[in-house]
């Protein structure tokens, strides 16, 4: 514990680097990028680490002690205990900008996902010249990503060009400097299925080897969502659906089958543009949220809500058709064009619910933002704090459609 009376031992401290906070509905809440942890502050706690930035802990008491009118040795006990949880936490350093002096927890790393790939023995042109009669599809564009797609299975091929016609790129010659090399995946059929590979860098990665043509495709998508989010640049993805209106956007952030890609595809219907379904890339200089139009991904709940969306496909996709149907935008509406965030409704689908809103606080509405990111570091977290304060956010209990687009289209832009 940090002794009262000895001000010459005592260190000047700071704000980690790495480590943020914002005043969140009267409440401090600091936001560990390295760690990705959250704390939420009492107010007794809030202003020590305001004012512990560039102070050190026996001026953080005497200040305390002037403004409550309390002598320093009655408080001095609950402000050291407090500056310690600091310390603890990795959240202070001895020096401006610098490193905590007692280091967070670097962040899980998944062994299964990690270094579960190695460099694959073929390199992309000999694979490219050793399979005969191999369609490429694209290039196509998702975000910051663009790909191309090789494959010599036809019914593969015909089936990923109806999937990812919506992504379509133009062509672009990649030697200019302000395009990002495409990356390669191929699908190449084998006497017991089909092998997946993804080339980037020069190298190529195997994703796994199929023996169910459906689940080479949804291999690829899945896939796909993972590279997207790796590569924004700059931006910050949402787990969210997203429609653009004439005035702005609306997003739609919420966990697996909150019911996102049904509500997104019946507000398309009406007229609203896509912009997404399950990715919401946002710009954090612009507060502006770009499409990622990709095929909506419907599961067996929203069948029989837009029955007349179903695919035609080959017939050896037709057993996946019970499990996903991945849907163009254009058979629902139109893709819309970016827009500035201006509602978050954060879905919770109940079949039996009657459709029904609750006004978020800025708290609620950060920890939505915060739970809906794929990843966040200082400044995603800043920005999503700014978002939280500045933009109405509802909790949206949605159940028959129609009833929930009649009640929340009022709201959006």
């Amino acid at each position: 514990m940090i002794a009262a009376g000895a001000v010459l031992a005592e260190p000047m401290l700071f704000h980690a680097h790495g480590v943020v906070s914002r005043l969140i509905d009267d409440a401090v809440v600091v936001f560990d990028e390295r760690s990705g942890s959250l704390h939420e502050l009492n107010p007794t706690a809030g202003m020590v680490w305001e004012l512990l930035d560039g102070n050190r802990p026996q001026a953080v008491r005497a200040e305390l002690s002037a403004r409550f009118d309390v002598p320093e040795a009655v408080l001095a006990d609950d402000v050291d205990a407090v500056i310690e949880s600091f310390l603890a936490c990795g959240l202070l350093s001895d020096r401006h900008g610098g490193e905590a002096i007692v280091a967070a927890p670097p962040p899980t790393v998944d062994a299964t996902r990690e270094g579960r790939t190695g460099c694959w023995p073929e390199r992309l042109a000999e694979l490219a010249d050793a399979v005969s009669g191999t369609s490429t599809l694209g290039p196509y564009q998702a975000g910051d990503l663009r790909f191309v797609v090789t494959t010599d299975d036809r019914d593969v091929a015909d089936e990923l060009r109806r999937i990812l016609r919506s992504l379509e790129a133009p062509t672009i010659e990649p030697c200019e400097p302000t395009v990002r090399p495409f990356v390669r995946y191929f699908v190449v059929r084998r006497p017991t299925g089909w092998s997946l590979l993804f080339g980037s860098d020069g190298q190529l990665l195997p994703l796994g080897r199929r023996n169910d043509v459906s689940l080479v495709v949804s291999t690829i998508l899945w896939h796909l969502n993972q590279q997207i989010v790796a590569r924004c640049d700059g931006s910050v993805a949402l787990h969210a659906g997203a429609i653009s209106g004439a005035t702005g956007a609306a997003i739609f952030p919420g966990v697996s089958n909150a019911g996102k890609s049904t509500l997104v595809a019946g507000l398309v219907r009406s007229g609203y543009g896509y912009l997404s379904d399950e990715i919401a890339m946002l710009d954090p200089e612009t507060f502006t949220v770009a499409p990622i139009p990709k095929a909506l991904a419907f599961d067996p709940g929203s069948f029989a809500v837009f029955p007349d969306a179903e695919p035609t496909v080959a017939p050896p996709f037709a057993f996946g058709l019970a499990r996903k149907w991945h849907v163009d935008p254009e058979v629902l509406g139109h893709v819309g064009e970016p827009g500035t965030v201006r509602i978050i409704v954060a879905p919770q689908y109940s079949p039996s619910a009657t459709p029904a809103l609750e006004r978020l606080t800025e708290r609620e509405a950060l920890d939505v933002l915060i739970g809906s990111a794929f990843r966040l570091d200082a400044s995603g977290f800043a920005y999503l704090a700014t978002l939280a304060t500045t933009v109405p956010a509802y909790r949206l209990t949605s159940g028959d459609l129609d009833a929930t687009l009649a009640l929340i289209e009022p709201l959006l832009p």
